[in-house]
């Protein structure tokens, strides 16, 4: 079919492993030693200088490979050599990689879970929160990030955490799920977290720093939420065992309100100037109403300094009468200003970009792949790399 028949496009002939070109078949039976165009070079450039020695006597499958002109060159020669961000793909175009090694020795191509295009003006948007609540932090802040399965709200938060640890802040991460408790995923977000404060090499002043914080926020009740974060316990150990029973005195609905007071209080307690806090909460869809509670207490504290609070969610399983949007329209009633970022299909162009890095071949000579590939997925990421994966898989793309 229509994929099937794309692989002729994106099959190069780069090496003497698989297809021969006819044109070195010819050679050949003439009796002339084979040469290999580009041997030596880099995937990248090694399709380039093969693609550019095509004759017109080629085989009219080659066609789809050619260059339609010198501006297109130039265009993928001008990919190659613009400085890239960290972690592109494009900053080893000049040497052999282990990504070229899997894809000539194993045709096996490499394709990352994280990977991130199409992006910018979101990125752009949780970069601005990011930076207001680290730089003035008067007052908490709050990002959602909406988008169908897929989309890559996941991959869009998880750019954060370099500026953030750059800039010594701290993150608190969970994740709800269809099958699990959700009134567990807070606390044990915040048990991680305090866990990796505990094996962190941070200096013992920012770890004093913030247990007085605790101390003068939740009071003597920090003993009633050690039984939910464990880690908690042996952060706040300072000699002090203060009362455990405190909580088991209290049931029903009068604890779930305390819990999420002390919750609350806990999260607010821990950013600080010098080191600010990003609570991220994926599939919201699923929470639970006292992490919903939490939510609304923290974006209401006035007390609360250096805050920024992300959360992902489905929308296409959030409606005008679900438990999330009642608890952000109480939100919204109180005056707070909740960034909502949408997060829908990459464009063709970006799709082109992630199947060339995947592939290490220039974006011109992806494009007939690309177009396809976009037009069947939809532009949505995680559909993308299924799809590339299955035909890797099948053999209906390999190297040659």
């Amino acid at each position: 079919g229509e994929l099937a028949s794309s692989r002729r496009r994106v099959n190069v002939n780069s090496d003497t492993e698989g297809a021969v070109p006819s044109n070195t078949r010819n050679a050949k039976k003439r009796g002339k030693q084979q040469v290999t165009p580009g041997e030596g070079l880099p995937l990248y450039l090694r399709a380039m200088v093969s693609t550019l020695l095509i004759g017109d006597e080629e085989h009219d499958d080659s066609q789809q490979l050619r260059y339609e002109s010198a501006n297109a060159v130039y265009e993928d020669l001008k990919v190659m050599a613009t400085p890239a961000a960290d972690g592109d793909r494009r900053n080893s175009y000049f040497k052999e990689t282990e990504a070229d090694h899997e894809v000539i020795i194993h045709s096996r191509l490499k394709l990352p879970k994280d990977l991130f295009y199409g992006r910018q003006v979101q990125m752009s948007m949780i970069m601005h929160q990011l930076q207001s609540a680290t730089m003035l932090g008067d007052q908490p802040l709050m990002a959602l990030i909406a988008g169908y399965p897929g989309t890559g709200k996941s991959t869009l938060v998880d750019q954060i955490k370099k500026p953030l640890a750059d800039k010594d802040g701290l993150i608190i991460e969970g994740k709800f799920d269809s099958s699990a408790c959700p009134d567990k995923v807070l606390a044990s977000a915040l048990d991680s977290f305090f866990t990796d404060i505990n094996a962190s090499n941070a200096g013992e002043n920012a770890h004093m720093s913030m247990r007085w914080r605790i101390s003068d926020a939740v009071g003597s009740g920090v003993s009633c939420l050690y039984d939910s974060i464990p880690s908690l316990r042996t952060f706040m150990d300072d000699g002090t065992e203060g009362d455990r029973s405190e909580g088991r005195k209290i049931a029903g609905n009068a604890l779930d309100q305390r819990l999420k007071y002390m919750f609350c209080k806990l999260i607010s307690a821990i950013p600080c100037r010098s080191q600010p806090l990003v609570l991220v909460l994926d599939d919201l869809q699923w929470a639970d109403e006292m992490t919903l509670g939490v939510i609304r207490m923290l974006m209401t504290d006035p007390d609360i300094r250096y805050f920024l609070f992300l959360g992902c969610y489905r929308e296409n399983e959030v409606n005008d009468s679900h438990m999330l949007s009642t608890s952000l329209n109480d939100i919204r009633k109180q005056g707070i200003n909740i960034m909502t970022i949408k997060v829908g299909a990459i464009e063709k162009e970006s799709t082109n970009a992630l199947i060339s890095d995947v592939m290490c071949l220039p974006p011109n000579l992806c494009r007939p792949l690309s177009n396809v590939v976009h037009r069947k997925t939809g532009g949505i990421i995680m559909f993308v790399l299924r799809l590339l994966a299955s035909l890797n898989n099948e053999e209906l793309i390999w190297y040659s």
